[in-house]
């Protein structure tokens, strides 16, 4: 099977439209702000009681 250049432009649109979709409607994904204790967990000494074990 050869790749064209037609092939590989078809497949980069494709690719740019996927990453416009995914930007325009997880946005809020995008802009979230995470706490510290999700991604440090060193943190989790600092965490309210009700959510350590």
């Amino acid at each position: 099977m050869e790749t064209t250049d037609g092939d590989i432009l078809v497949y980069s649109q494709h690719l740019e439209a996927r990453k416009e979709y995914f930007t325009i409607n997880f946005q809020n994904l995008l802009n979230m702000t995470t706490p510290d204790w999700v991604t440090e967990h060193s943190s989790i000494l600092h965490m309210p009681s009700g959510f350590q074990n």
